[in-house]
């Protein structure tokens, strides 16, 4: 993570509001400290269990969790060190994000004379980076790439609605909830998190006021701050900013998640890395580009723009095409492909029948196409995508008496291939 480097200035502050009276209970007097899950620049988190025996946490800030087992935080506690002020900041944002779905949940906060330790919700799917490596091609497939974004941009925009802004998103940030999905997510560490002044703002519908260009709002964040892979140029030009940044953020997340790739430069050479980002230095070139649609490169592209007062919005951007097209648009997946134009339901389920292979959309006519056709390509190295076009016709009794689907008894028509 990049430390601060550079002097507040005036508006780039939250007062630490106090936590209220802390009890003498120890940490351990409440629960038993288990395996290291994570090590961090300012702590290490471990999973935690609470002793039931021992009765209900005294300290409880949260208690409508009904689990046993927790992820705990424990920093040094040293007063004089800014990391101590930072740790209390962090807690009271977390104190104040309770009624916030999709953030990770502050459950206890403890100190002694020695340690800090922030007990959380435990996810137990760990954190996104880890699920990507784990991942074929080190990349999701772009459905669940988009809901996991669309999942996050409700995350943030209900932060940026309340003037706060994260500062470090990033896949290491987001922590599934489960082992067996991919896209729901806990958005954790709010270290580097800011809260802006409230301000006046008017009454044109656009609640966005951390994004608004507008004369009214007072605040603005100049720290040099996030994590160097995620980090907006307007942070490393030394500008002022606000939540455009996290928007900058979660294009570098979409970006890695579809690729399996950062977007920018040599994480080795922060140099070369800021060059890159500055100049927006950026493509879809690679080959694991060609099977993405448009409309996610559009989205990433509306993000990962130099200018922050044209970059999208969280309300902007969920309203894109990437997740409310028209149903009649092309979907690539998996190098196979997939446009099913048709009204008809049985058809539809017929033809699911087919191949279930293929992602079936259903937009608005029949279609009709070749099936040997798209057998010849999906048996070369070569990814096709295929537009089907066709007004009258219909598909039925596609199957054998044995049950074993006959190709042809498919009406054929020719394919436009992309």
């Amino acid at each position: 993570m990049i430390a601060d480097e550079k002097i507040t200035q005036p508006g780039d502050s939250l007062a630490i509001e106090p936590l209220g009276s802390f009890s003498e209970a120890s940490f351990y007097d409440v629960y038993e400290l288990g395996e290291e899950i994570n090590e961090g620049a300012f702590g290490v988190v471990y999973k935690a269990l609470h002793l039931s025996t021992k009765g209900t946490s005294i300290n409880a800030i949260a208690t409508t969790t009904t689990s046993t087992t927790f992820a705990v935080k424990v920093q040094d506690r040293e007063c004089n060190d800014p990391e101590y002020d930072n740790m209390i900041r962090e807690v009271s944002i977390m104190r104040d994000l309770l009624d916030v779905p999709n953030i990770i949940q502050l459950i206890d906060f403890y100190m002694d004379d020695e340690k800090m330790y922030v007990v959380q919700t435990f996810a137990k799917g760990g954190d996104v980076l880890d699920r990507l490596t784990n991942k074929e091609n080190y990349c999701y497939k772009e459905n669940d790439a988009r809901e996991l974004i669309k999942n996050l941009l409700f995350i943030i925009q209900t932060l940026h609605k309340r003037n706060i802004i994260h500062r470090d998103l990033k896949p290491e940030n987001l922590l599934l909830k489960d082992e067996n999905n991919d896209t729901e997510i806990y958005l954790c560490d709010f270290g580097f998190t800011k809260m802006l002044p409230l301000s006046k703002f008017g009454d044109d519908g656009d609640n966005d006021i951390v994004h608004r260009n507008d004369d009214n709002i007072v605040g603005k964040l100049s720290t040099f701050v996030g994590t160097p892979a995620y980090v907006a140029p307007e942070i490393i030009e030394g500008k002022q900013y606000r939540g455009e940044v996290d928007m900058w953020s979660i294009g570098c997340i979409a970006y890695i998640l579809l690729s399996g790739y950062l977007p920018f430069g040599d994480e080795t050479n922060n140099d070369l890395l800021y060059n890159d980002i500055t100049e927006s230095n950026y493509d879809f070139n690679d080959n694991c580009w060609i099977n993405v649609s448009d409309d996610a490169k559009s989205f990433i592209s509306n993000l990962l723009l130099n200018d922050q007062e044209c970059r999208w919005t969280p309300s902007k951007a969920v309203q894109c095409n990437w997740f409310i097209a028209d149903n009649s648009r092309s979907v690539k997946e998996e190098g196979i492909v997939v446009l099913l134009d048709s009204s008809d339901d049985a058809l539809l389920e017929t033809l699911q029948q087919v191949d279930d292979r293929y992602i079936i959309q259903k937009p608005s006519t029949s279609l009709e196409f070749d099936i040997e056709a798209l057998q010849d390509k999906n048996e070369s190295d070569e990814s096709t995508v295929c537009t089907f076009a066709s007004e009258e016709t219909s598909i039925t009794d596609i199957s054998t008496e044995n049950g074993e689907r006959d190709d042809e008894k498919i009406t054929k028509s020719p394919l436009l291939l992309n």
